[in-house]
């Protein structure tokens, strides 16, 4: 048994002298993928970031913000429409955020106020009405300058013909055809849209402003007109007037028509610049929708165009040379028609220039179908139809009546009431108020400013009260738009415009005068 018991003790005690070494094992190392995020800004914003290289799964958070008139539109690179985003990111990518200009309409429909043209060239005085520049004569070629008056009064008739909340108005189609008439967009892009406005007649002139030696009587005339894109004129007291109001409604209604429907109509409703193209001298327009609609009325017998056309082909559908006179006159008595607005003209009629039977829009219907069309697509949608009441209060007999014409940021007004009187023949003795206090004394200074109106009330018998442009007796040089110039009994008042130095001048003694300051 000890035997036994030893040799266990040997076999178990011999594995005291091995070296057992542990394995040891080594982890396969981890990549991290990396990924290049690229982020900018088109013209109008900016964007947080300009991105970097990220770990695969980072996250990101982008912000666009857009400038002053700028709005965000969207990102290239993701279909992500917020301007907040949070990206993941798990591939090269690269973002750009997108901005637009904000188109707000209102601004498209701005009323200005009458400027001094400070060169003078034929045109004294601009008012600027809804992308529509209006250029007025001043007091040259022997005629008196066109009253400011009278320039309100044409902004007022536009501004009604472009009123964006008449029935029936397209808001889109309408702010197109503005920026039409400014010259942004459209045909004529870059000349905006003028109207010229002068008294009486081309001939009233002396020399002619509409001859071919225009530039040599008034130079520079040329280059001022080049710039705009012009039809004819607006008359103030044209010579074929019988001084009533409806007169002055058909004078200004026709040749603002004709200024809106070649610079501004064609322009508004989609498919009207090849519909409405009346340029015969540029390209052939014998497909045109207009012009189709105009042979119609010609065929059919509702458009007469006897006296139009010069040389061998007067009164000739096929006269080229006049076809821009008959398509801009037809589309005026087409809008006339549609309206039911002949009962402005003498006796409610116009024919044979314009056919009774297409006097309604039933008439039109009946006899122009292709002129019905025309009027209901591409004119309708862009231009309101003026209420007859308005008009008439506007235009009154004798050329009274006030425009009503309210310029944009118009200041306060003030009216100044100022008694007159003459104790002899050396001076006006006044007493009133004006901008700068209490008026009194004789012949003292008065200052306003434009816009505010003077009251004189005048009692001074022999001694005529004249405001004028120049200092010195007689009648020349009378202020424009004054009531009762030249009164020795009665009130005498004006609503000046343009600032400048005025003179109350009795037209008898020299002697008898003051100064008006208008600010």
């Amino acid at each position: 048994i000890l035997l036994f018991l030893g040799l266990i003790l040997i076999s178990c005690g011999g594995g005291d002298d091995e070296d057992v070494t542990p394995v040891q094992v080594t982890p396969e190392p981890v990549v991290v993928q990396k990924f290049t995020l690229t982020v900018s800004a088109a013209e109008g914003g900016s964007v947080n970031t300009s991105g970097g290289t990220f770990d695969s799964g980072a996250s990101v958070n982008l912000t666009a913000t857009a400038e002053n008139g700028y709005e965000f539109i969207g990102w290239t690179g993701s279909e992500v429409t917020s301007n907040e985003v949070s990206i993941t990111v798990n591939t090269n990518l690269t973002l750009i955020a997108n901005f637009q200009l904000i188109e707000v309409a209102t601004n498209y429909y701005s009323s200005g106020d009458i400027i001094a043209i400070e060169s003078v060239v034929f045109y004294d005085r601009e008012l600027t009405i809804n992308g529509i520049k209006l250029i007025a004569a001043g007091n040259i070629g022997g005629q008196e300058a066109v009253p400011d008056k009278w320039i309100y009064k044409t902004a007022q008739v536009f501004k009604l013909l472009i009123d964006k909340d008449s029935e029936g108005i397209d808001s889109d189609a309408q702010l197109n055809m503005i920026k039409t008439l400014k010259g942004e967009i459209g045909w004529h892009q870059g000349r905006p849209t003028g109207q010229r406005i002068a008294r009486g007649g081309g001939n009233e002139y002396s020399p002619g402003f509409l001859d071919d030696n225009r530039n040599q009587s008034y130079p520079g005339i040329e280059a001022f007109e080049d710039v705009l894109s012009l039809d004819d004129m607006v008359w103030y007291k044209n010579i074929d007037s019988q001084g009533t109001g409806d007169d002055d409604i058909n004078e200004i209604i026709e040749h603002t028509l004709h200024t809106l429907h070649r610079f501004g109509v064609r322009g508004g409703v989609e498919g009207s610049t090849e519909a409405l193209n009346i340029e015969a001298e540029e390209e052939d327009i014998t497909n045109t929708d207009i012009f189709l609609a105009m042979k119609e009325a010609y065929t059919n017998g509702v458009f007469d165009i006897e006296g139009y056309g010069e040389g061998d082909m007067p009164g000739d559908i096929n006269n080229r040379d006049a076809w821009p006179v008959m398509l801009k006159e037809y589309q005026y008595l087409l809008t006339y028609g549609m309206w039911e607005f002949s009962e402005f003209w003498e006796g409610g009629s116009l024919s044979p220039e314009w056919n009774d039977n297409a006097r309604t829009p039933e008439g039109v219907l009946a006899n122009n179908p292709l002129g019905y069309e025309i009027y209901n697509t591409y004119f309708k949608p862009v231009i309101s139809i003026p209420s007859k009441e308005v008009l008439r209060t506007i235009f009154q007999d004798n050329d009274q009546g006030e425009s009503g014409y309210v310029p944009d940021n118009a200041a306060a007004t003030t009216t100044y009431s100022i008694s007159v009187t003459a104790s002899s023949n050396s001076d006006y003795t006044l007493s009133g108020t004006d901008a700068n206090g209490s008026v009194s004394g004789d012949d003292v200074s008065i200052t306003i400013s434009a816009g505010d109106t003077l009251n004189f009330n005048v009692d001074a018998a022999n001694h005529p009260f004249y405001i004028k442009t120049a200092q010195g007796t007689g009648t020349d040089n009378q202020v424009s738009n004054v009531t009762n110039n030249g009164a020795t009994n009665g009130t005498v008042t004006w609503t000046p415009t343009t600032a400048g130095t005025y003179y109350y001048q009795c037209s008898a003694h020299d002697g008898m005068y003051g100064t008006i300051t208008v600010q």
